[in-house]
């Protein structure tokens, strides 16, 4: 069964901290794990006029802002040192110069084309995340190691990443925004089927939204009111 958030209507949450406002206008949405308290996903955002992280703890209180990148650089959210806890850091993906750059424990490392999409995913289940792009043009998923690039998607759509199947390695996923609906690829190459969820112009997310999850749901963000919507579980793979 799939859920369609109406314009009036919340989405349907998994956790009852959904739907709730965050941000301002013009922030890019982010959800991980951004404390040591469990081992549940937070959100936060990224405001591009001051290049400043964002976050909302699991308490509802606000982690202390942090500044990172450039002018035109798109956020990134990982877990770059492979912590006990699973804590996520921040980082970000230059398209200028194609490099990705990392809040601690990682040099910054070249990767892509112009006009890539940054990846952030644990490919190969060691618990520390690694990079990719999504290639718009062609479909074209490339990584940085472990996996050979395959194709799915077409131009236009979202890259996802999480792990839809509990097995704590990174699965793919695209949200195409012209028909809002989410797609979501599992390891035998079998898909979930299109699932409608959000609204024209919303943002997809991806989270575990509880800790008793051993699995990542979805979500969307509406910037046109800084809404977080939790959604529910993606199909079992």
């Amino acid at each position: 069964m799939t859920t369609v958030v109406g314009n009036a209507v919340p989405a349907h949450a998994d956790d009852t901290t959904f739907p709730f406002v965050y941000g301002n206008n013009g922030d890019k949405p982010l959800t991980g794990n951004f404390d040591y308290a469990d081992f549940a996903d937070e959100v936060g955002v990224y405001r591009p006029g001051n290049q400043t992280f964002y976050a909302r703890g699991a308490d509802g209180a606000t982690f202390t802002p942090y500044r990172m990148g450039n002018s035109g650089d798109i956020p990134l959210v990982g877990d770059w040192d492979a912590d006990l806890y699973s804590t996520d850091s921040w980082g970000v993906y230059r398209p200028s110069n194609q490099t990705f750059y990392f809040q601690h424990s990682r040099n910054p490392v070249f990767f892509g084309n112009p006009g890539d999409v940054p990846l952030i995913g644990d490919w190969d289940g060691d618990y520390r995340d690694d990079i990719g792009v999504f290639r718009p043009s062609t479909g074209m998923w490339y990584f940085e190691h472990t996996e050979p690039p395959f194709q799915f998607g077409q131009s236009g759509d979202i890259p996802l990443v999480g792990d839809w199947c509990g097995d704590s390695r990174a699965e793919f996923g695209i949200y195409r925004p012209s028909r809002a609906s989410f797609l979501f690829l599992y390891p035998d190459g079998t898909t979930s089927g299109w699932i409608p969820y959000g609204n024209s112009g919303d943002k997809p997310s991806v989270g575990r939204w509880s800790e008793n999850q051993n699995y990542d749901s979805f979500g969307v963000y509406r910037p046109s009111t800084q809404v977080f919507y939790g959604g529910p579980q993606i199909p079992t793979c």
